[in-house]
């Protein structure tokens, strides 16, 4: 697979899936445009169209039953000859003229054609006969003439009640066509929806699918891979450099896990050069301050030596000299002496259970005769049970408690506080005094090996106290660091894994 098929495969997945989007639109549009068309059809032609022929067959009817009152009731006041003049000068033509427009629209063969001419040409001869019906009955004294009673009952009973008949049946004839084209342009609405409906259905469970298929293709090709490299970025960073990730064909997540697996590669080969450097480095330091402890000794007696063969009262710049000589050999040997415990310290590689409340609890006992002479107060709180290397944690909690009681104030016994608390993954430690203080800017300073911030004629030590700490605490997975008020005191906190 090429380089960028990752991101082809995502263009295509994707203008897949617009291109069925479109389709959708496409398809929606047309079925919808002929629903529309339909239904547009439907509420401007067909429904005014049948609405129109129940209001002419209502007149049709009205102008009859007023032509029977005008005969036979005798109603010729004004009101009577107005409505029925409006019907048949305004109202008949009105509605002719609309049945003869529809005509216009309708093809040559069509039978509504000659259903409308019958009713434009009945409805004249109605108009025809009610206009001769009201000019024979003018006025009151008309229907005294029993000649023209006689010609206007002809008119009424037999023409007009005949044509009315006629043209209603016409008229019910083509608003039955028109029902009948009402209800074929309703089914084929509902068809058109119901299509429409399908299509949408359809097509959107075509997009489904095919969204699934996508899904499970980046899934594949993507989610899982990543989470693959994860799972070895974790597994290397605990520290297993054999991890490796699978890898096939040529695309960029393939190109990535084997950068990684070159990383991994590199990185396991510097580690183990690290750590035979290390191993080196160690007995080299063993052997070094091993073979120190020798000629210091023989030193440290020669001096002695002297002292007892040329007692100080005879020559006092050579006493002077052997007290320099002894002092500095002292001070050598307690270095060489650090060292010696520094490269020591995990060389113990079995983890046990430690009770730190019995742990602190033997400190104190090693540390009586200072604490009792300092008056030193010393506050524990309820420590946990860990796993880790008793021999390291007793120095370790040795060294912070001995120092918090070395830079104490002057005007104020030492009091120390020790505590813990459980964090997500670690148990965090404190050790709080209320000594001279650190600075900020020496608050990294004071953890690296030989560091001292105070002269030997101030306090004693050899630099390595805090070193040996915060190898302890690496190596129980966890870190160390200070948090200090100058003249008030400090906190040193430090972790200690609870995953061992």
């Amino acid at each position: 697979m090429v380089i960028g098929s990752i991101r082809n495969r995502l263009l295509l997945g994707f203008g897949t899936l617009i291109f069925v989007l479109l389709i959708n639109i496409v398809l929606t549009q047309i079925a919808s445009r002929e629903s529309t068309a339909t239904y547009e059809e439907l509420r401007t032609e067909i429904v005014p169209t049948i609405t129109m022929l129940d209001e002419y067959r209502e007149v049709n009817k009205e102008l009859f039953l007023l032509s029977l009152n005008k005969v036979f009731g005798r109603q010729s006041d004004e009101q009577y000859t107005n409505r029925m003049k409006a019907i048949t000068e305004v109202v008949l033509p009105h509605f002719k003229t609309k049945v003869f427009l529809l005509t216009q629209s309708l093809p040559p063969n069509d039978k509504k054609i000659k259903i409308s001419e019958n009713i434009i040409k009945l409805s004249n001869r109605s108009i025809t006969i009610v206009k001769e019906i009201n000019n024979l009955l003018l006025t009151r004294v008309d229907y005294d003439n029993t000649q023209r009673i006689g010609q206007v009952t002809q008119k009424a009973n037999l023409d007009l009640s005949d044509l009315t008949q006629q043209i209603d049946n016409n008229l019910s004839l083509l608003q039955k066509e028109y029902n009948t084209r009402y209800d074929a342009h309703q089914t084929a609405l509902s068809k058109e929806l119901h299509n429409l409906s399908g299509i949408i259905f359809l097509i959107g469970i075509i997009g489904i699918l095919l969204g699934l298929g996508i899904a499970s293709g980046i899934i594949n090709s993507i989610v899982r891979p990543i989470n693959a490299l994860q799972t070895s970025a974790l597994q290397l960073s605990n520290g297993n450099f054999d991890v490796m990730v699978k890898t096939k064909g040529k695309d960029e997540l393939s190109l990535l896990g084997h950068s990684f697996n070159n990383m991994a590669e590199s990185l396991q080969k510097n580690f183990e050069e690290i750590k035979r450097k290390n191993k080196e480095l160690e007995q080299f330091v063993y052997i070094a301050s091993h073979d120190l402890q020798e000629p210091l000794r023989t030193l440290s007696s020669f001096t002695s030596l002297l002292e007892k063969e040329y007692p100080i009262e005879k020559d006092e710049n050579s006493s002077t000299y052997v007290r320099f000589i002894n002092e500095a050999t002292k001070r050598m040997s307690r270095l060489v002496k650090g060292l010696l415990d520094y490269s020591r310290i995990g060389s113990t590689k079995e983890l046990s259970e430690v009770d730190c409340n019995t742990l602190i609890m033997g400190v104190e006992d090693d540390l009586a005769l200072t604490i009792g002479d300092t008056e030193t107060i010393l506050t524990i709180g309820n420590l946990p049970t860990i796993k880790g290397y008793t021999t390291e944690l007793r120095l370790l909690f040795q060294n912070l408690i001995s120092n918090a009681i070395k830079f104490r104030a002057k005007n104020r016994s030492p009091h120390i506080s020790i505590s813990a608390e459980i964090i997500p993954g670690f148990w965090k430690f404190s050790v709080k005094d209320n000594g001279i203080g650190i600075e900020n800017q020496f608050h990294e300073r004071i953890f690296a090996i030989f560091q001292r911030l105070h002269n030997q004629s101030e306090y004693k030590g050899t630099g390595i106290g805090l070193a040996h700490c915060r190898k302890v605490v690496e190596m129980h997975g966890g870190k160390i660091w200070v948090e200090s008020i100058p003249t008030v005191g400090s906190t040193f906190y430090f972790t200690i894994s609870n995953k061992q």
